[in-house]
């Protein structure tokens, strides 16, 4: 069976009539940009389900990559729930024609009901084997964790002693406070000027790393712990000393 095209799934749209439009009005002038589609003939124009016409840049360039609403303050025509409304009776249609299909397949085919048989009897195996496997996964594990949990404690224990002598240290203290003294900055440029770090960043006006940007647009915390992980994982290679620059075997 041949797959259901858009205009077959779109049957329902348009066998419902036209909708009540509420652009009904000047369809001579692109409201955005307030020029007459007769002076700019030639470019691409384009009318929205609500009846509203726009040239194409225009409505992109209004909407910002958008595609939900019309730009009319006053349209109040549900655009993006009529799309969604169509969407789903096309993806209904593809559904329906592929239980179709599998229906058929069943009355047709002699041998499925026997396949189908034998399939299930091998999910069932790997099922078994599945539950086997992660059985021995967490039993191996438990073991390493025993056998080795004091080293394991005992490397948390001074990683904790570590965190906690570094975030005292003098260096972290004149960070932080360079921090305050920028967010305070930040604020008051804003409250002045209406303008962030982002925009004069997105204008070349500072420049600054994606990490350091990462931090002055309040994405991450000014200090991460994370820095502190060791990274230890089946199969990898021996750790390296990071001052000799040596394998530890």
């Amino acid at each position: 069976m041949a797959a259901p095209t858009v205009p077959t799934a779109l049957d329902n749209y348009f066998a419902s009539g036209p909708p009540n439009l509420t652009g009904e009005g000047d369809h001579t002038t692109c409201s955005i940009c307030q020029r007459s589609f007769e002076s700019t003939l030639g470019y691409p124009t384009q009318t929205l389900l609500c009846g509203h016409q726009y040239h194409t840049m225009c409505y992109y360039i209004h909407q910002d990559n958008a595609i939900k609403t019309c730009p009319e303050d006053t349209c109040e025509y549900p655009i993006w729930d009529t799309f969604n409304t169509v969407l789903r009776s096309i993806n209904q249609v593809r559904i329906d024609a592929q239980e179709e299909v599998l229906q058929e397949t069943i009355q047709t085919s002699p041998g499925f009901t026997k396949d189908l048989k034998e399939l299930k009897s091998t999910i069932r195996g790997v099922t078994k084997a599945h539950a086997s496997v992660m059985k021995l996964h967490k039993s191996t594990y438990n073991q390493f964790i025993h056998r080795n949990l004091y080293t394991i404690n005992q490397l948390q224990t001074e990683l904790n002693t570590v965190m906690s002598n570094v975030s005292s240290t003098d260096e972290i203290k004149f960070y932080k406070k360079e921090l305050i003294k920028y967010r305070k900055k930040e604020r008051f440029m804003f409250r002045n000027y209406h303008v962030t770090f982002r925009d004069l960043h997105r204008t070349k006006i500072l420049n600054v790393s994606w990490r350091l940007r990462y931090i002055l647009e309040r994405h991450g915390a000014s200090f991460s712990r994370w820095r502190y992980t060791i990274r230890i994982k089946p199969l990898g290679k021996p750790l390296r000393d990071p001052i000799r620059g040596d394998q530890e075997v």
